[in-house]
């Protein structure tokens, strides 16, 4: 399994596995920590949308990647009169920097910022119950649709497929009771 399409399955397993570890702690322990957390995933999540609407535009990915993870942390200890603009301002400068799709990039982006803001919201306001009960149901609503597509499959690899992502939901689900 070293040549092929399935080469780099173990490095990206291995990946998963340390992301899922890192934010199991980081949803733990809470505070500045997973506030930090948020605000890498968030602009890890912008950098990847800007390589994938403007490959040619790398430093301005890494530079918006940046700002809006400085402006999602930002955003939650402002008060809630200036989270608004502080959340746009990111968007509006990477529309900016792309050639085509800007609206698409300013609707993402601000997307990825907001549920950023929201996670932190959840994580910080309403504690780790909360945020726990999210996972749940995310996990067990994506574990059902991956359930129902799977049946619907005909070609077995396909419903192999779907049925390892009902697994996986269905793991998540057991993480979060």
């Amino acid at each position: 399994m070293s040549e092929g399409r399935w080469s780099d399955l173990t490095a990206r397993v291995g990946s998963a596995v340390v992301l899922a570890a890192v934010a199991g702690v980081e949803l733990w322990l809470g505070g500045l920590w997973f506030e930090s957390f948020i605000a890498v995933v968030t602009g890890l999540m912008v950098w990847e949308l800007m390589r994938m609407i403007a490959p040619e535009r790398g430093g301005a990915a890494v530079q918006m990647a940046l700002l809006t993870g400085f402006a999602v942390l930002l955003a939650y200890h402002l008060p809630p009169l200036y989270r608004l603009p502080v959340l746009v301002a990111p968007a509006l400068v990477g529309a900016g920097q792309v050639t085509r799709y800007k609206g698409l990039y300013a609707v993402f982006a601000l997307w990825i910022a907001f549920a950023g803001l929201g996670f932190i919201w959840i994580r910080e306001v309403m504690g780790l119950d909360w945020m726990l009960w999210l996972v749940l149901v995310v996990a067990g609503i994506g574990t059902v649709l991956a359930a129902l597509i799977m049946s619907t499959r005909v070609s077995v690899k396909v419903r192999l497929a779907w049925s390892t992502s009902a697994q996986m939901g269905l793991m998540l689900v057991e993480c979060a009771l």
